[in-house]
């Protein structure tokens, strides 16, 4: 077990749940932080020794440090961030007002930007090395109707990402990004029509399971990653190596 602790946003429930179900045992503590306080205390609790939830709107700039400099003083070293909390809004662009816009990109950018800021800084101050992990998304590269504030806020963590191990790596920390596809969640269903287009254009011809983000996480994060940063890893079942058209000859 490695003696320090990992951070993980948006841990309450989905993909930051599994992220902190894959890491358990790896780590001496896990820091569960989520919007969601009872789900987010029922949670870590359902998780066991190790694990503790503190509340974290990511919205927040002036919550995001003190956030951080708590779980410096009460659990260091911190040598992991799991950049993981988000939100999307399927809205057509013309009935995407501002508003709707800003929600989203405080959310999945400005935030991951923040959380990634405060960490950097105490790591800086106190000499800790360690890894992050943001959620990107196939968005990034493949857009789809409805989600333009989406996709632009995961194409943009993907830049942030290399700018961020750019200027991080010569302090030890590491930073990478994955990229889910479609990974159906008990609290985002997604309608039948939907799911048989996505699976159509799967060469594995299968949805992706939390589970399957969560071990690809739990591996940036390793020293087995050592030497890996700046990276977006795709985890998607092959969506983004084409379109499964037919042979264009006979």
């Amino acid at each position: 077990m490695i003696d320090g602790t990992v951070v993980i946003t948006g841990a309450a429930r989905g993909l930051g749940r599994a992220t902190a179900e894959a890491l358990l045992g790896k780590y001496r503590r896990l820091i569960l932080a989520d919007r969601e306080i009872a789900l987010g205390e029922t949670t870590a609790r359902e998780l066991g020794e190790g694990v503790r939830f503190l509340p974290l709107d990511i919205a927040d700039p002036a919550a995001i440090d003190a956030f951080f400099a708590k779980v410096a003083a009460e659990a260091p070293p911190i040598i992991g961030l799991v950049n993981n909390a988000g939100v999307t809004t399927p809205t057509p662009l013309a009935t995407t007002d501002a508003a709707a816009w800003d929600g989203v990109l405080d959310i999945n950018l400005r935030g991951t930007f923040l959380c990634s800021r405060a960490y950097a800084l105490l790591a800086a101050a106190k000499g800790w090395e360690g890894a992050i992990v943001n959620l990107a998304s196939t968005a990034a590269f493949s857009a789809r109707i409805g989600a333009a504030a989406y996709s632009a806020s995961k194409a943009a963590i993907v830049m942030l990402t290399q700018s961020l191990a750019q200027e991080l790596g010569p302090q030890g920390i590491r930073v990478n990004a994955v990229a889910p596809a479609m990974i159906p969640l008990p609290h985002k269903p997604t309608r039948p029509k939907y799911d048989e287009a996505f699976r159509a254009m799967v060469p594995l011809n299968r949805r992706g399971r939390p589970e399957h983000i969560a071990t690809v996480v739990r591996f940036l994060l390793s020293a087995d990653a050592d030497f890996v940063s700046g990276a977006t890893i795709p985890v998607d079942g092959g969506f983004l190596a084409g379109r499964t058209l037919p042979t264009s000859t006979e």
